[in-house]
């Protein structure tokens, strides 16, 4: 029809998209594909949360009925119930009065930390041939690629791939024509246009320990008792070059070690290639598994030897952040990885990132291997909010009802531990406003993952969902915080 009618195809010409349009609606169709998916699993999900929680409510008293349950929840989403709705609530002391509210008692927060199913402590162990078996089959990795890794590069790979898909970021096919004209697919890179502008950092702090510990315990031998000849790949910190290989990313590239807090430095540095120019992207993965086998025997020996690890078998006894009790971390495992790029280049690929980096801070306080100097990290802490003031424009003040302060605090001993640290950061920085502060904590669920970005996956899509995980195995009565706004 179109043709019949020089005037209508006038009007197609003038209507017709140009290429790059074309493209942009493909990728935010997709993107919108993938997110009314993520709902509708989101809202599975939170049918059975909703469910888990009423039933672990009235497990706590049957005498509460469903508009008490209601009423609960509307509390802890922060709605107003008056006191008459939240009576019963208040007779049993969930609750409390202050003024014309109804809050939370500490009674009704410990409920809070039970009642919610979405947040469990969860013991499990994961072997290296489940972890192999799950690269192969579920990423479509090579075999003998994934023959010449180790653990932690096996877990970066996994979460890095994760990430790529959260984050609306496709692998396409790479095709090469056979000789009898058949089309082959060689492997699964970024698209052309992002390769050469995307970079990768891996962050691990015990990367091919694993595999040299069992050459050394085996003379170096394969399974046909010769030499290995992958050992070198196997024992190199190798997760950024090869993952990068898989993908594509032509982009700078680098590994980091700088203990627990690998992640967050790795995040400064793709601050830095970003704002310089050097890249427009920058994949971060992160991964670390000293729980193994192999390497528990000798880092968890490791740790308790220089006074840090706890000794117990009871995890609710021994994995006691921000606790008067406290005595030394639990050790954990697994992986994690970020997508940090321009804001115009989330815009060019029709996304709406997590969240905004505004700012990072790498310093070091030349001190002491184990403990950590508490007056310079605050100082450090505070003038970082300074200059965060100074850029940004905002009162400390002002934002600390809104902030929430991801704590690293893995139980570590009272004197030169983390949380002496935080809590005087946290003080000399807010002041009285320190009290407004929220403050989140994972290693009750995680145990100490070494260098793997967890607690920061965890903050960026708390932030994202404006709800985080409570604090695991926090007793109430024996907290030493200056804020009793915790999660």
């Amino acid at each position: 029809t179109l043709s019949s009618s020089s005037a209508a195809s006038d009007v197609y010409k003038r209507q017709s998209l140009d290429t790059n349009q074309v493209d942009l609606l493909k990728k935010i169709t997709a993107n919108i594909a993938l997110l009314l998916d993520l709902r509708i699993e989101q809202k599975e999900i939170t049918s059975e949360k909703i469910l888990n929680s009423l039933i672990n409510f009235r497990k706590y008293d049957n005498e509460l009925s469903i508009k008490d349950f209601e009423a609960f929840m509307s509390i802890t989403s922060n709605l107003k119930v008056s006191s008459s709705d939240a009576l019963k609530l208040i007779q049993k002391g969930i609750c409390v009065k202050v003024g014309s509210s109804v809050e939370l008692s500490t009674k009704g927060r410990e409920l809070l930390s039970k009642n919610d199913g979405s947040f469990k402590i969860a013991r499990f162990q994961l072997a290296d041939d489940e972890i192999d078996y799950s690269i192969v089959e579920q990423y479509g990795i090579d075999s003998k690629i994934v023959s010449a890794m180790d653990v932690t590069t096996k877990l970066a790979f996994a979460s890095g791939l994760e990430a790529l898909r959260d984050a609306g970021l496709p692998l396409v096919a790479q095709e090469q024509v056979s000789s009898n004209g058949k089309r082959l697919v060689r492997g699964w890179k970024l698209p052309a246009i992002e390769q050469e502008t995307t970079g990768v950092i891996f962050a691990s702090v015990f990367p091919g320990y694993e595999e040299l510990l069992k050459h050394a315990a085996n003379n170096g031998a394969d399974e046909n008792g010769t030499f290995d000849r992958r050992f070198l790949l196997q024992i190199l910190s190798m997760g950024h070059s090869q993952f990068a290989q898989w993908i594509g990313a032509k982009g700078p590239n680098t590994a980091i070690n700088n203990a627990c807090a690998s992640t967050p430095a790795a995040f400064s540095i793709a601050e830095d290639w970003i704002t310089t120019g050097r890249a427009s992207r920058v994949i971060v993965v992160s991964a670390d598994d000293t729980t193994s086998d192999v390497l528990l025997e000798w880092i968890g020996a490791g740790f308790a030897g220089a006074g840090a690890h706890s000794i117990g078998n009871i995890v609710e006894e021994v994995s006691l952040p921000f606790d008067a009790r406290r005595n030394g971390m639990l050790l954990g495992m697994g992986g994690a990885a970020f997508v940090i790029e321009k804001d115009s280049a989330s815009r060019s690929r029709g996304i709406t990132p997590y969240c905004e980096l505004l700012g990072s801070h790498i310093g070091n306080s030349a001190f002491h291997p184990t403990r950590l100097d508490v007056e310079h990290v605050s100082e450090s802490f505070d003038k970082f909010i300074t200059q965060m003031e100074n850029v940004w424009n905002f009162d400390r003040h002002q934002i600390a009802e809104k902030t929430t302060f991801m704590s690293h605090e893995p139980a570590t001993p009272p004197r030169g531990g983390s949380a002496s640290a935080e809590i005087k950061a946290l003080r000399t920085a807010f002041g009285k406003s320190a009290e407004k502060v929220v403050i989140a904590n994972t290693k009750g669920f995680t145990g100490h993952p070494m260098g793997t970005g967890i607690e920061d996956a965890v903050t960026i899509y708390g932030l994202a969902r404006g709800k985080l995980p409570p604090i695991a195995t926090v007793s109430y009565t024996h907290l030493t915080l200056p804020t009793k706004r915790i999660v």
